[in-house]
């Protein structure tokens, strides 16, 4: 086992985004991409070369130009199920947990990339407090496949609560919730004397960001697509149209974000 006073990554891997962050010598950063963003869709890939492709890139091309059989999305709802995804470009058949290494390495590659001689050995990776023990192992699978010797699983409320509570003298208790892009969670956490427990943890693995901009599409633009046109079985079961509601998804998102910002 790795000694957690040595791990110096911490990850979250997100149904919609990943982060990293990391400890340099005592000062906690996180760690950026290219321009200065702190996140990486938890999308991968292969491009037309047949490259493996993780974030940004791949989430464009499988939300806003619907190329949703070279790439795919939101495989943390998976994890700890057998299922297969199959990439038609590269011919290849991937599971959660392969897949999840792809982003992983992605991050870890964002580490090495500024900082070439940082220990990536051992990394603390979050995962919701509703996760089974299939899914935390399917988890920490991923984290060895992606070169990380020594996986440490960390549930998200937990998480929170160490970063707030870290230098908190009061005794009190905190009810803390994770709505993330695809679960939520809630825990009831007591500190007391500067040392935090667990009274109680749920939540749910099929609930996040990506049922509102389902909800969206559903409830607000299909309504109005349909009192312009006469499109027979409109919706998101139809294979028919599997594409056209992926591209609605991204404008939904787009939408729905830049709304937010203005709120």
């Amino acid at each position: 086992m790795a000694n957690p006073q040595n791990i110096q990554i911490g990850i979250d891997l997100g149904t919609t985004n990943s982060s990293v962050a990391i400890n340099n010598n005592g000062n906690i950063e996180i760690v950026k991409k290219p321009g200065g963003v702190e996140y990486t869709p938890s999308v991968f890939g292969f491009n037309e070369a047949k490259n493996k492709v993780v974030g940004q890139k791949a989430y464009e091309s499988f939300y806003r130009f619907a190329d949703i059989k070279n790439y795919k999305p939101e495989v943390k709802r998976l994890m700890g199920t057998l299922e297969k995804f199959h990439f038609e470009r590269a011919n290849v058949d991937m599971g959660p947990e392969e897949i999840s290494a792809e982003i992983l390495k992605s991050l870890k590659e964002d580490i090495l990339r500024k900082y070439p001689d940082f220990n990536t050995v051992a990394a603390v990776i979050t995962v919701p407090a509703a996760f089974s023990v299939l899914q935390a192992e399917a988890t920490k699978r991923a984290g060895n496949l992606a070169g990380f010797k020594h996986v440490v699983l960390l549930q998200e409320p937990i998480a929170a609560a160490i970063a707030y509570g870290y230098t908190n003298t009061k005794n009190e208790n905190w009810l803390i919730y994770d709505f993330g892009g695809g679960t939520f969670d809630v825990a009831l956490i007591a500190s007391k004397d500067r040392a935090l427990s667990v009274l109680g943890h749920n939540g749910d693995n099929f609930l996040g960001g990506k049922n509102f901009d389902l909800e969206i599409v559903d409830k607000a633009i299909v309504p109005k697509i349909m009192e312009k046109f006469s499109i027979k079985n409109f919706n998101r079961s139809n294979e028919k149209y599997r594409i056209a509601f992926s591209q609605l998804k991204f404008f939904a998102e787009t939408a729905k974000i830049e709304l937010s910002e203005y709120a």
